[in-house]
Order: C-alpha cells, then sequence, then structure tokens
C-alpha cells in the first residue's frame, strides 16, 4: 500500500508544482508591470475567490471525500455533487453579475474596478468547479490525468498571461483572462476523462442531502479559515493602504513556495488514510513518515527564510522589496497551517464541529493580535500574528485528533529539529546586510541542517523498511 502512496504523492508533488508555481513563476512580470496598487486588488479578490470556492457549493467535494470509498452506486454520489456543483456557480455568477458594482464598492471604495471584478468572478466561478472535478481524479487515483490537467492549465495560464499583459497590454485584466482560459481548458480535460466513469447524468436528491448533512458543519471552519486568510489584508487596508496589502500579498506568494512541498503529499494522504487507518501497522507506518516528512519541511523553510532577501532582489519589481522582511515569519506560519491534515483523527471520528471550536478561538486571536501588531510593525505585525494563530490551531488540532487516531511521531527529536531551524531562519530574518562572507555561511548553516537530521536519527532506514 505504501509503494502506491508514494508513487501517487510523486505525481501529486510534480503536478501541485505546475499548477501552484504560476503564481511564483509569474512574480516576476506581475511585479515590473503592476504597480503596489493593482497587486493589491488582484490579491484581495484572490482571497474573494477563496471564500467563494468554500462557501458556494456548500464544501461538498469532502463528502466526496468521505463517502467514495463506503458506497457501492459511486456514480449516483459523484454525479449528483458535480451537478449541484455547476448550478450553485450558476446562480452566484448570476447574481454577483447584478450586484457587481455594489460588491467592487464594498471592496475598494470605488467603482472603477468593475470590470476586474466581473473577470474575476468568471475565474473564480470556473476555478470552484474544477476543484471538485480534480478532486475526484485524486479519489479515483487517476493521478497521470491529474497531472495532464494541471500541465495543460499552468502552461496555457503562462503564455495567454504573457500575451495578454505583455502584447496587449491589458494587466490585471490580462492576468484574470490567462488564468480564466488555463482554468477552461483543464476543466474540459477533467470532465471529459470522468465521464461515464464517474459522472453520468444523474442527480439523487437523497444522495445530496446525505452528502451536504456532512459537509455543512464543515463551512463554518472553511469560512473561518479563509477569514482568517483575509483579515491581515483587511486591517493592511484599513490602517495602512492597499499598495501595504500589495506588498504583503507577494510576500505571501513567495512563502507559499514552502506549500508546494507539502500539497503533494497531502492530496494523496487523505485518501490514503481513510482507505488505510484501519489498518493496525498504519499509525506506526505514517508516523515514522511524517517525522521525516516534517523534518524536511523545516529544512526547506530554513533555506526559504536564510535566502529569501537574497532571492527577492535579483528577480522582484523594486518597489516590493520591503516583502522580503516577512517571509520568515509567514513562510512559517503557511507550512504550519497545512500540517493539520496530517492528523487524520478528528475527520476518522467525524467530530468535525472540533475544527469549528478551534478555528473559532483562532479567529479571535488572530483577530485582536491583527488589531494590536499591525498599527505597530505594519506588514511584520500581520505576518506575526498569522504565525501565532496557525500555531495555536495546529496545537490544538494535533491534541484532539492524537486523542482519537494516535500516530506514532518521535516528538522529542522532531521539536529539536524545529528549534534549531527556527532559531537560525529568525536570527537571519533581522539582518539586512548582502555580501559574499554571509551567504557563504548561509550555505554551511544549510548544510548543518541537513547533517542534523542524520546526527538526531530522524532518518532511520530500519523504520523506513516498512515503506518498501
Amino acid at each position: 500500500m505504501t509503494i502506491n502512496f508514494f508513487k501517487q504523492s510523486f505525481i501529486y508533488f510534480f503536478s501541485n508544482i505546475i499548477s501552484r508555481s504560476l503564481s511564483i513563476l509569474l512574480l516576476p512580470l506581475y511585479t515590473r508591470i503592476l504597480s503596489t496598487t493593482d497587486y493589491g486588488i488582484f490579491d484581495l479578490l484572490i482571497i474573494f475567490g477563496n471564500f467563494v470556492n468554500v462557501i458556494v457549493a456548500f464544501e461538498i467535494s469532502q463528502s466526496i471525500y468521505r463517502f467514495y470509498h463506503e458506497k457501492k452506486n459511486k456514480k449516483k454520489y459523484c454525479s449528483t455533487s458535480l451537478w449541484f456543483t455547476v448550478f450553485a456557480y450558476i446562480i452566484f455568477l448570476g447574481l454577483t453579475f447584478t450586484f457587481s458594482k455594489e460588491i467592487t464598492f464594498f471592496f475598494f471604495a470605488r467603482y472603477d474596478q468593475i470590470v476586474i471584478f466581473n473577470f474575476a468572478v468568471i475565474y473564480i466561478t470556473l476555478n470552484g468547479i474544477y476543484i471538485l472535478v480534480t478532486n475526484q481524479l485524486r479519489l479515483q487515483n487517476l493521478a497521470n490525468y491529474f497531472l495532464k490537467s494541471s500541465l495543460i492549465s499552468g502552461v496555457v495560464t503562462i503564455f495567454s498571461t504573457f500575451i495578454f499583459v505583455i502584447i496587449f497590454k491589458l494587466q490585471l485584466i490580462g492576468i484574470f483572462l490567462g488564468l480564466i482560459l488555463g482554468i477552461f481548458l483543464g476543466l474540459i480535460y477533467s470532465i471529459n476523462k470522468l465521464m461515464s466513469i464517474s459522472y453520468v447524468l444523474t442527480f439523487n436528491v437523497k444522495a445530496l442531502i446525505e452528502m451536504l448533512k456532512y459537509s455543512i458543519p464543515l463551512i463554518f471552519s472553511s469560512i473561518l479559515v479563509i477569514s482568517i486568510l483575509f483579515m491581515d489584508r483587511y486591517f493592511l487596508n484599513y490602517y495602512l493602504s492597499i499598495q501595504e496589502v500589495g506588498i504583503y500579498g507577494i510576500g505571501y506568494r513567495i512563502s507559499s513556495v514552502l506549500i508546494l512541498i507539502i500539497v503533494g503529499f497531502q492530496l494523496s494522504f487523505i485518501p490514503f488514510i481513510f482507505k488505510n487507518y484501519k489498518k493496525k501497522k498504519t499509525p506506526l507506518i505514517i508516523g515514522n513518515f511524517l517525522t521525516l516528512f516534517f523534518s524536511i519541511c523545516f529544512l526547506f523553510y530554513l533555506f526559504l527564510s536564510l535566502f529569501s532577501k537574497d532571492i527577492m532582489r535579483i528577480f522582484i519589481g523594486k518597489d516590493f522589496i520591503e516583502a522580503g522582511n516577512i517571509i520568515s515569519y509567514l513562510g512559517l506560519s503557511l507550512m504550519i497551517s497545512q500540517f493539520y491534515v496530517f492528523f487524520p483523527g478528528i475527520m476518522i471520528a467525524k467530530k468535525n464541529y472540533l475544527y469549528l471550536i478551534i478555528n473559532f478561538i483562532g479567529f479571535l486571536i488572530n483577530f485582536f493580535l491583527n488589531i494590536y501588531l499591525i498599527p505597530l510593525n505594519g506588514i511584520v505585525g500581520a505576518s506575526i500574528a498569522s504565525l501565532f494563530t496557525n500555531i495555536f490551531i495546529l496545537l490544538f488540532s494535533i491534541i484532539f485528533s492524537q486523542y482519537y487516531y494516535t500516530m506514532i511521531i518521535n516528538w522529542l527529536k522532531l521539536i529539536v529539529y524545529i528549534f534549531f531551524v527556527t532559531t537560525f531562519s529568525f536570527f537571519y530574518s533581522v539582518i539586512n546586510i548582502f555580501s559574499l562572507e554571509e551567504v557563504y555561511f548561509k550555505i554551511l548553516l544549510f548544510i548543518v541542517a541537513i547533517f542534523l537530521i542524520f546526527f538526531l536519527k530522524i532518518y532511520n532506514n530500519q523504520k523506513l523498511k516498512f515503506f518498501s
């Protein structure tokens, strides 16, 4: 079972690099074509899209994860989820076009962004359906199709964005046109592969009610998570300006490279764990893997933190260079925000209300920290607020999940390694010197961090024999 897990993980890892690296690969273009104000607008619209993709279809894609392996008539559930999602987004599209003027003014206190908003809404709609369909590819272990879909979407987006932005000089509209075209073609390819395999012209109300009973409680938790993500932008815009939102957004995009490492395994982990969690060896097998995996994640985090300012000087436009000051905090925050998935006890026990409670408290923590820290420290304060919030959420997610389904992880070695990595990361976050000697020292420190994985015996070949 584990060989297939790693095979699937590698394909998803590569697919995720393709799809999620778009925002990173296009950063040099964004930061040279767009002003900090324009990028701030773009960032707020993308966050708005995250809200929509959670709310509109009532998180029904989460139900598919939970019920797919338990139901005999899989097509009935899969098809119902697809047609319900399409219908929900058609309603959303109609409402947002009707009230686009009012919504635009609510976000930006101005009416000159209505056209951009409408293009963003089209992208958000297509992306919402695309998320459901690509989740279905993962559930059925159609990793090769998932990879091809990501390739189509990614390549088309990159080339079309360059054409619309560089040749036709459409700026923000051109960016959204590129995103729309890429997602549309990826969606067409994915649906075509799933037709007759998973999707047929069937809609079952009873199946829909059963799925919504499971997924609707998850909506409130997801809304809180997205609210935490959106809150820092809101208060930056409120206390400072949309320009700071743009700079913060660039820091967020650069920091999100760490998610690329995690999500490949994350995408295959959820179907894997629901299929195998009842087997006796699974907690030990996964626990051994996670001890090493988390250490490697922190190793990559150290590399990004050490060299982020150097990377910024080379690739990012000068108006956004200040974003380098927040990557040590924001990178760690984004990375640990993804770790909760690897502790599935709450989901296995169907205690989803615990996520709601944890995220609600996290929401309150983030709210008050942003109010206090942003006026004092600007974008650095916002990134620190995000970090402390996600530490709290992860800590209590682990505590409750381990109670219901215990993963056997070597916590002592892992905590020692994390302490080493974060100490040197935060130390270098306050250094603004750029010299060849400093680069050499950073490289040496990174090599020492690699050595520590072996010195602490985090990597143990005997334990990892379970995966062979």
